[in-house]
């Protein structure tokens, strides 16, 4: 049974109001137009949902039955009206968000700030995200966008969109006093000790394809899950490591942590803006796209 929705909004308003001529007045109809289209719902039910009289209607027992459900079918129909035009104001609503440690430290965090502010109501969830697990969690849904750091290897039906350039370095403490002052090609350090992060990171992902691109086997002596644990490594001398530019300050330098010169330039590595390319995007998710786009043009 396929019913115009009309119909039943018709039907319900006259049942609402009690009356043909107000719920006409209220529809902005004639009320020949309301009469002959509660007659048509009638005959699509095959039964009578009101009778007429001086007094106004009055409703059938099928009459009855027909207003109690649309009573709930249409508060939730308002209801779903309400959250949406809600939702598109951002006066709630979600957004998820996958982000490296990297991204987050270096990138993410005065943006996230800047939205908050905006839209103070909008829920926001942040997960941690490799590029593996983020292209996973955009198709499935749960996740709306990624911000990750390059390299990110193979991603299928993903969107991107390069933000910001990030540059590697090569770092060393001062055990490894030989690098110093030099210029060291990447051949020479085959033999050297690296501190990593865990595989799927772009911290990661650059020394294995380094190690592919030179044919070179490096010695890694210890992958680690944060960026902080890394730099307390190459300063305890544990070994060398490659890390963000940014990463590489004053407090480093203080603890005799240095720049390696190297031979070779290291590729340019990118933040990207990652997005399910099947995935609909909601209200808060565009207007975060519009303030990375701000930021981007701010650099």
């Amino acid at each position: 049974m396929s019913i115009s929705y009309d119909y039943y909004k018709v039907f319900y308003k006259v049942a609402e109001c009690e009356s043909i001529t107000e719920a006409s007045r209220q529809l902005f109809l004639v009320q020949s137009t309301v009469s002959r289209t509660i007659q048509n719902l009638e005959q699509e039910l095959g039964c009578t949902l009101m009778t007429r009289s001086v007094r106004g209607i009055r409703l059938t027992e099928e009459g009855r039955i027909l207003y109690r459900h649309l009573q709930l079918a249409f508060a939730h129909i308002n209801a779903a009206e309400e959250q949406i035009e809600n939702r598109m104001l951002l006066n709630e609503g979600q957004i998820r968000i996958g982000a490296s440690e990297l991204t987050l430290s270096f990138y993410l965090l005065p943006i996230l700030e800047g939205f908050m502010k905006r839209h103070p109501k909008i829920h926001i969830e942040l997960t941690y995200a490799t590029p593996e697990n983020a292209e996973m969690n955009l198709h499935a849904g749960l996740l709306d966008l990624a911000v990750l750091g390059s390299p990110l290897g193979d991603v299928h039906d993903i969107y991107m969109r390069k933000l910001l350039k990030s540059i590697f370095i090569l770092i060393a403490g001062p055990k490894y006093a030989e690098l110093q002052g030099r210029k060291v090609s990447i051949e020479e350090l085959k033999d050297y000790p690296f501190i990593t992060m865990n595989k799927g990171t772009s911290v990661g992902m650059l020394l294995d394809n380094l190690g592919k691109e030179y044919g070179i086997h490096f010695n890694t002596e210890c992958e680690v899950g944060s960026m902080p644990l890394l730099l307390s490594m190459v300063q305890l001398n544990l070994g060398l490591a490659f890390v963000p530019e940014f990463h590489f300050g004053e407090t480093q330098k203080n603890a005799g942590i240095f720049k390696v010169d190297l031979v070779q330039k290291i590729p340019d590595q990118y933040i990207y803006m990652l997005m399910s390319m099947k995935a609909l995007v909601n209200a808060a998710t565009l207007n975060f796209m519009t303030l990375l786009q701000e930021y981007e043009e701010e650099k």
